[in-house]
């Protein structure tokens, strides 16, 4: 049963206070919205999840993201934002994995999936992910900001163009500057 409208807009305005840095007012609105069938719980905790990150509270981030898995065990938000909660590196590259498994065509997860190798000391597997992911979505921030980071250490020219594409893309990027600064403290 998909979402009713009504529940659906509250949800996109939580999301939108989360953008406009308003968690606070996101928790609060989130906490009214009737969680009625299992795509609801699933949106709503998903949203607190990050609305949580937010506040710095990952332990409520986490909780978040575990009633929206209870939910709905396949929903690859929901383990999205589960493995990005998760504390402990082990279970954080079980939950990427099944969500590669899930959605194995999806940039953002794979990146995640290598940004979890990693954690995990598998830095060749990571490395691998992390290319796999640009391939796919060879445009997109997160993708390429995480094989930055993934390839920094083995791979600078390679860490080095993927935060030069970051900034051709977002101009801004904190991330992606960040990345270039560590690899020229490391260089020099």
């Amino acid at each position: 049963m998909p979402i009713d409208d009504a529940v659906r807009a509250q949800i996109e305005r939580a999301e939108a206070l989360i953008e406009l840095g308003r968690p606070e007012q996101a928790v609060e609105l989130l906490a009214a919205v009737p969680q009625t069938d299992p795509e609801a719980v699933v949106s709503v905790n998903c949203a607190l999840a990050f609305a949580h990150l937010r506040l710095d509270q990952r332990a409520e981030a986490r909780a978040s993201a575990e009633r929206a898995v209870q939910a709905m065990p396949n929903s690859t938000e929901a383990l999205y934002w589960l493995t990005g909660t998760e504390s402990d590196a082990a279970r954080a590259l079980e939950h990427s994995s099944r969500l590669v498994e899930l959605e194995p065509q999806w940039g953002p997860y794979r990146a995640l999936h290598a940004r979890t190798l990693k954690r995990n000391g598998r830095s060749e597997d990571a490395e691998r992910e992390a290319r796999e992911a640009v391939r796919i979505a060879p445009e997109d921030v997160f993708v390429l900001n995480t094989s930055g980071s993934v390839l920094r250490g083995s791979h600078p020219d390679e860490a080095l163009e993927a935060y030069g594409r970051v900034l051709e893309i977002d101009p801004g990027n904190t991330d992606a500057r960040e990345g270039i600064a560590r690899l020229k403290r490391v260089h020099e």
